[in-house]
Formats: structure tokens, sequence, C-alpha cells
């Protein structure tokens, strides 16, 4: 045995192959796992030939309680040990590589990103063994594995991972109803929470998950914890922090009653309104701030939200400094930015907060098409800012009507009186205005009808405050009326009291009459007052029957009821007093006050009015005047409706003009025609002008004619014919022709005729020799040539005119070519009639 023994531990034959386990830290005070009961972790492997080595069974430690445990790895083999890779299933120590595929995997792991919980996290470059890789191994070296493990947490956001781990349990977190996370959000958390061995781990835990996450919330109070069914658990029950099952946690949070968010709009590039104004509150002892994180950009139309802290103190007092504590509720508080100009279909609903800021402080600004054009696109009418600079307005696009062109832009502003209050719905401004003057006028019961009242004329609800006014003066006129009757019967003079009660005289005179017989109304009404407060005091303390008991004393003074307060047991010492000087001014007109100096951006002044609980009324206006602000409340005076009207506006096409002028010989018939060589001449073709259809390019006369040369037109052909005559000494004929093209433009030719008569030709001018040069070169004089008889033709082989004759006829060749390159530069083909006079035998040529 012994022989054995020495051979095992000689390093000759065999090796130390080793296992340990991982180093505490302080995280890990009780370690990072633990070797199961029972496991070997030291074995001796004959060299470079044994193999089996069986690594021992590792358990992670968990340590719930603090939020985390620890998952095994694997394990790392010391850098001076490696095995013998002599097999094909062997795989080698140092490289963790094979030559061969190996029968069992190797799985290599290295940490190159932030670990989650699923993913093994380790240092770079370290291979880690597993159970069945060390038990293929083969050693040459004394070998010692180390185990790895890797921290992971408890608690896991399930928007990183959709599965669920194996031993987590399903958590969800939720902001109470209408109320929101701090960050403004207000969907529910979904958390992983890993349920482990240890109970009272698990519950501590859980608890610190829950405190964690209840530190995201604004106002929080405590939670509310309900199962999968809907069914409540109580959180005061220690063992339902045990949280094996699915939860749901719904926060409770502090009240913010004495809060409203309005809705704010303003416009684009206009200034965020104050704190004040973005949340409307009326406890003085609560202050509000913008938080410093908030941004908001007002260049650009969209929707911002600004975080606004609301700090309102609680009724529990600071041990360190002695003052009240206070705790801190974030709102979210939305912006709506407009831009300064809105198309008519991009308007919201109406109703909202931003209908009524555009009703408010935006124009109406329509395009419309002036006559020979029409709209084309969708949209023409827009909503523009009052008051904005640098406006950048849409120009709808607008088309010609045919013969017409777009001319310019013009615009005008109309005015529209407001309907007469009888005649039209109450704005909500004066809806506003009447309510208020309501509350000051200590009628809320008729304020809240002029506020509920949406569809009442300004009329109609100016009536219903002023009978409201006049009831309520005489509820007051008899309550006080009463109350001096009352007073003369505690004073015995019960004919005076009937009196009183019978009459119709003014307060004062009735005060008067009391003075009269000896009675002091206003020490009286203080002694009443005091009783009725020393009554609320017995109340609270409790005890009825000494309150009815005081109530009821008539003649009992203030001392002798106070003592028997005392006797009761009713300590006075600190009892309040301070309804004696309290104000009777309601909070609703205080608030009404108020809100007149938030409105003037006056908060600090505004803080004041609702922190004066003992001023009256009229201190409380005082306060407004002196702050520069009118504390009267008077009616809106109505507006008038202004629309801006943008006119495109067209004219007609100047028509194309063309003139003719052409002769011809009185007593000759003559002809001329026109033809409209323009394209698209398809003949039926028509064009609408005016609501007058033209047929394209062809000729319309205008006149009849005159001294015998009438128009006829046919298409785009027309002809002036006829025999041409003098009439009442009038030599010339005017004949007028129009013609509309394709774009519905017109075009006007006038063709003059001079008529020359027959007898008197025109004279033929008589050469200027003034221009021509007096030196000159005379040719030398050749002999002509003999002259060849001419032998005369016979009248039937005649076919010309003499030549002394061709002025006379108004024919020239060469003003005829003249005449039809003329007409031919404008569209127009022309042809002159060919005349002839008689011969000298009396026979036509």
């Amino acid at each position: 045995v012994n022989a054995e023994r020495n051979k095992v531990l000689d390093p000759k034959y065999y090796v130390q192959v080793k296992f340990e386990n991982a180093q505490n830290d302080s995280e890990s005070p009780n370690g990072k796992g633990e070797f199961a009961q029972g496991s070997r972790k030291l074995y001796y492997a004959y060299k470079q030939s044994a193999s089996g080595v069986r690594a021992p069974q590792v358990i992670g430690k968990d340590y719930d309680a603090n939020g985390y445990h620890y998952e095994f790895q694997g394990w790392e083999m010391r850098e001076n040990a490696a095995s013998v890779a002599n097999s094909a299933n062997t795989p080698n120590a140092t490289d963790g590589t094979n030559a061969a595929a190996p029968v069992v995997p190797v799985v290599t792991l290295f940490a190159s990103a932030a670990p989650t919980p699923t993913t093994v996290s380790n240092p770079p470059k370290i291979k880690l063994y597993s159970s069945a890789e060390i038990a293929g191994m083969k050693f040459d070296k004394n070998t010692t594995f180390t185990a790895v493990y890797n921290k992971t947490p408890n608690v896991i956001d399930a928007s990183k991972q959709d599965e669920i781990p194996d031993g987590y349990v399903a958590t969800i977190f939720m902001p109470g109803f209408g109320r929101t996370w701090a960050d403004g959000s207000h969907k529910p958390k979904l958390l992983y929470i890993r349920h482990g061995k240890d109970k009272e781990d698990n519950i501590k835990f859980a608890q610190k998950v829950a405190s964690d996450t209840a530190a995201e919330l604004s106002g929080f109070t405590k939670w509310q914890m309900f199962d999968a069914k809907g069914v409540k658990s109580n959180i005061l029950l220690h063992d339902n922090w045990d949280i094996s099952k699915p939860r749901i946690f719904v926060a409770e949070q502090n009240g913010v009653d004495d809060v409203k968010i309005p809705e704010t709009v303003i416009a684009v590039g206009e200034g965020i309104p104050n704190a004040n104004k973005l949340v409307h509150n009326t406890d003085p002892r609560v202050s509000v701030s913008i938080d410093d994180s908030s941004t908001v950009d007002v260049s650009k139309p969209g929707i911002s939200t600004i975080m606004v802290n609301v700090t309102k103190p609680t009724d529990e007092i600071d041990k360190t400094t002695g003052k009240q504590k206070t705790v801190t509720t974030k709102l979210p508080v939305r912006v709506y930015v407009l831009p300064n100009v809105i198309a008519d279909n991009d308007l919201p609903a109406k109703g909202t907060a931003e209908a009524k800021f555009i009703e408010k402080n935006y124009r109406k600004v329509t395009y419309v098409a002036g006559s020979g054009g029409e709209m084309k696109s969708p949209v023409f009418t827009y909503w523009v800012r009052k008051g904005a600079k640098d406006l950048h307005m849409p120009v709808p696009d607008v088309l010609a009507a045919n013969g017409y062109v777009f001319k310019d832009w013009t615009s005008i502003t109309s005015e529209t009186p407001a309907a007469p209050v009888d005649k039209r719905k109450a704005t909500e401004e004066e809806r506003e205005a009447l309510y208020r003057m309501a509350i000051m006028y200590g009628m809320p019961y008729a304020a809240k009808l002029i506020s509920d009242s949406h569809n009442s004329t300004p009329a109609a609800l100016q009536n219903l405050l002023n009978e409201a006014r006049k009831q309520h003066a005489e509820q007051i006129y008899n309550a006080k009326r009463e109350e001096l009757a009352q007073i003369a019967e505690s004073e015995g003079n019960n004919n005076l009291a009937s009196e009183i009660r019978q009459s119709h005289d003014s307060l004062q005179e009735i005060k008067d009459k009391l003075v009269q017989n000896g009675i002091d109304v206003d020490k009286i009404i203080e002694q009443v007052n005091e009783k009725a407060l020393l009554a609320k005091i017995a109340k609270e303390a409790v005890k009825p029957w000494l309150a009815k008991q005081i109530s009821n004393s008539k003649h009992s003074s203030i001392e002798s009821l106070k003592n028997l307060m005392q006797e009761a047991g009713i300590d006075l010492t600190f009892a309040n007093y301070e309804e004696t000087n309290k104000s009777d001014v309601s909070d609703e007109q205080r608030e009404v006050l108020a809100e007149l100096a938030d409105e003037a951006d006056k908060p600090f002044v505004a803080k004041i009015i609702r922190s004066s609980k003992k001023s009256s009324l009229e201190a409380l206006k005082q306060v407004l005047r002196n702050a520069g602000v009118n504390p009267e409340i008077s009616m809106p005076e109505p507006q008038p409706t202004r629309e801006t009207t943008i006119t495109a506006n067209f004219e007609l096409m100047k028509p194309m003009r063309f003139e003719f002028r052409s002769s011809a010989v009185s007593g000759i018939p003559a002809t001329f025609t026109l033809t409209n060589l323009t394209e698209n001449s398809s003949g039926n073709a028509t064009v609408k002008v005016d609501n007058t259809d033209f047929t394209i390019n062809n000729f319309i006369p205008d006149g009849i004619g005159s001294n015998g040369l009438l128009p006829s037109c046919n298409g785009t052909t027309c002809k002036i014919s006829g025999t041409p005559k003098i009439v009442d000494g009038k030599p010339k004929v005017e004949v007028k022709f129009t013609t509309v093209d394709q774009y519905g433009r017109r075009a006007e030719i006038v063709v003059y005729i001079d008529i020359v008569d027959s007898a008197k030709p025109e004279p033929t001018p008589e050469p200027d020799y003034s221009t021509v040069p007096s030196d000159y070169v005379v040719p030398a004089y050749e002999p002509a040539p003999a002259p060849v008889p001419v032998v005369p033709l016979q009248d039937k082989q005649k076919t010309g005119v003499k030549g002394d004759l061709l002025p006379q006829t108004g024919v020239d060749a060469s003003q005829s070519a003249l005449i039809a390159s003329l007409l031919a530069s404008v569209g127009f083909a022309s042809f002159a009639a060919k005349h002839r006079r008689k011969r000298e035998d009396g026979k036509n040529n």
C-alpha cells in the first residue's frame, strides 16, 4: 500500500488536479457559491494517460435581501497547467482547441459588453471549462481549477427582456388614477422580481423595489396591492410581501385638489406664461415653480410638456428644523404652440382650448377670385395671428378665364359690428364677467346658473343677475331685520320687536329705533357672535348638550358661559377665537379678486389676497388698487368681427389690332379676301369668353359695310365685295372684323378702302429732281437702231391694256404684291380684283 501511495505522490508518475472556490469580496461576504456536500476537491491523475476527473457540483449563493444572487458559469484553469492532446476528442488545455472534432462541445465565453441577467460575463480571453470538458482531459502537470460566478440582479426591467427568467415573478407598478410618473408618462412599469428561497429576504427585497419605484412618482403616499384577479391584499400584513405570484401595485398619490391645470395655448414665438398661469393654485400655502429641467421650443408648432413643481405643507413636523414638512408633486403641464397661420381645414374642434384661443386671437383671411378667373387651390381660407410679424402666408393657385390674364392681388378688411345683446349668444368673456359680478354680490347660486348658460344671450344673463340681486337684497334685508327684532325680544321689548318685523324701514333706521329704546345693538351683536363661537367649541369638544344649552341661553353673559364650559372640562386657554374676527368675505369673492391680480401678472398680490382671511372686501379691493389693478368688474365691450378678403384681380387680354388700307375705283366691281391662317383652326372648336361661345379663329364682321362694298364671312375667310361708289361725298369705306383664338384673346382687323372716282383718277405725282446731283456724266451719243415697223393686231388678238391707261384702273402689279405681303405678315391672304376698262370700240377686254 505504501509503495502504491508513494508512486501516486511521485510527480514522475502522477499530477495533482485541484478544485477551488472563488474568493469572497465585499458584495459576497458569505462567498459566491459552495460545493455540493461530498464533492471531491483533489485528484491524482496518471501523467498523460488517465482521464475522467469529475469536477465538484457548484451551487451559487443567494443575496436576495440585497437584490442579487450568484450563478455558476464554469471553471477557470491556472495558466501554468496544460493537458495532453493525444486523443481525437481531447481538447488542449492551453488554448482550448482540437485538431479533430470533439465529442464534448467546447464553449468559450468572452465578456465584450455590459452583462445582462442572462448573459455570461467574464474577463476577456478567459477560457472557462465545463465539467464534461474536464472529465475528458489528460494532464501532465499539476492543475488547479477555480469556480467562476456571475452576479445577477433579482429585478429585471421587462422593457429590456421579453421572456421571464426561471424563478422570477411578473410584477406591475402603476401610478394612481389620473396621475403620472415624475417624467409625465402614465404607462405601467413591468418588472420581473426573483422569488428566492428565504422568505424574509424576499419580503425585504420586494419592499425595497416598491420603495425605489415609488421614488419615481410625485406626491407618493402608499401602494395598494392586487393579485392578477384584482383582489386587494393588505400591504400592512408582512407576509403579503412574499411575492411568489404576479402582483399589481397601484400608487396612492397625495391630492392636489387646490391646484388646477388649465390648458395653455400660445402661438409660435410667444413666451411661456409664468407658473401661476400654467397652474391655477388657490391655496396660499402652496408654492408653484417650473422645474429647471423643463424646456419648451416655441419656435415651431407642436405640443410641449412642462414639468411644474407644486410644493405644499404636510401635517408632519420636521424634528430637525421644527418646521412643517413639505411634499413636492411634479405635475405635467401641456403647452399647445399654434402656428401663426392656420388653414381652415386644420382648425381644432370647437369648444377646445385651442379653438377658443384662435377665436379670440386670430383673424380670418379669405382668398377669392375676382371676375375673369377662379381659385384652383383646395384651401383658400386661413386664420392669421393678430399682430404677428414676418408671416409666411401661403398664396393659392388661381387660373385666369379664357381671354383674361392675372393682374394683381388687392385686400380689404371688413368690420361687422357685434349683434345686439338680445340677438346673439353671450361670449365666454361676457359670461365670465357676469359670473364674477354674481360672486362679488354674494350670490354663488346665480353665478353657477350664469356659468352653465352657454346658449343664453347677454341680455338674458344680465336680467337674470338683476333679478337675483333684487331677491338677494330682499333676503338679506329680511334676515337682518329679523336679527334686530330678536335683539329687541332679548331685551324684553316685544312690542318693538313686532314693530320691527312689520316695518319696511331701512336697517339703519331700525338700528336707530333700538338705540332710542336704550338697546346697544353693536354690543349685543358682538355677544351673539361670541356665543355662537362658544357653542361651536363645545361641539368640537364632543359635548353637544353643552352646545345646545349655550345656543338657547338668552340672558347669560359671555363670562358665565365660559365658566360653564370650564366646569364641563373644556380648557379655553388655547381656544381658537379667530372666527370672531373673521372677515365676512367669502372664499369665492377672495378668489375672484386674486384672479384679477393673476391676470394682471401680479402673482404676489394674488397671494396676499388669498392669505388675507380677516380683511374686509373693501380692504382687499384697496390692495388691488394700490397695485394698479382695477377691482371693479364690468361687462366687456362687444367686439366687432373683422375679416380680411384678398382678391385675385384679372383683366381682359388687350386685343390685337390690325389695319389694312387699299383702294378701289368707283363703279368698277371689286373683291377683297381676308383669310385667318392661324393654327388650331378646326372650324368647329369653341372657346367661351364672358359666357359667350366663340368659334376659334373664325371671323365675325362688325357692321354691314357701306359705299357699295359689303362684308361676308364664312369660317376663317371673309370677303369685302361689291361695286364701290362715293356716297355723300365720302370716298372712304371702313369695315371691321373680329376673331378669337383658342386662348380667348381677341383680334380686331380694320380694313380701310379709298374709293377713287373713275372720271378723276388721281394725278401722277411730278418727279422731284431736287435731290438729283447737279454734276453728272452724260454718256456719249450712240445712234439708235433703225425702228422696226409695228403691225397693229386685230381686236380679237388684243389681250393687254395700254400702258398709259394703267394708273386709271387702280391695278398696279407692284401695289398688288405689296398688299399681299402685308396681309401675309398678319396671317391673312388677300386678293385684289382685276378691273378692266371698255375698249375704244365699246367691247369689254
